[in-house]
């Protein structure tokens, strides 16, 4: 069975002149073999592992949430989505974090190195006038 376990959301502010993006912190999350009970009785089983992710808008976007691909060293491949309970509108400049994001419960493989690719869900639009769907992301390897 493969569980997610989403803990924090937070919108922040930020300033400047980029590109939408994605990026991830830890850039190379550890995979913990150990089953772990969080604070407020969640329980993460092994093998997992976690990782921030933060949103860029470059331009008015609408983010719903996230989905993550993972393939395994022995080929074996889990998709999960991260769906928001309401929409997240941003506008050019801002950001908003996704954090600590525990996927959990992957395939034993042969090796701790697990592909991950990461997508943004949304559209491109505020909330009331949605256009074309977003089509950005990250990929990084587990350690």
């Amino acid at each position: 069975m493969f569980r997610l376990a989403f803990l924090v959301l937070a919108a922040t502010l930020s300033a400047g002149a980029f590109a939408s993006t994605l990026q991830v912190s830890p850039t190379s999350p550890i995979i913990m073999d150990s089953d772990v009970t969080l604070g407020d009785g969640t329980q993460i089983h092994g093998p997992w592992f976690k990782a921030d992710y933060t949103v860029q808008a470059d331009e008015t976007i609408t983010v719903t949430g996230l989905h993550i691909d993972i393939i395994s060293a022995d080929g074996q491949k889990l998709s999960v989505d991260v769906s928001l309970s309401d929409p997240v509108e941003l506008q050019a400049g801002e950001s908003m974090a996704f954090q600590e994001l525990y996927v959990s419960s992957l395939p034993q493989a042969s090796s701790d190195t697990y592909d991950v690719q990461v997508t943004v869900l949304g559209w491109n639009g505020d909330k009331t006038t949605p256009s074309d769907d977003l089509n950005f992301g990250t990929s990084f390897q587990t350690m």
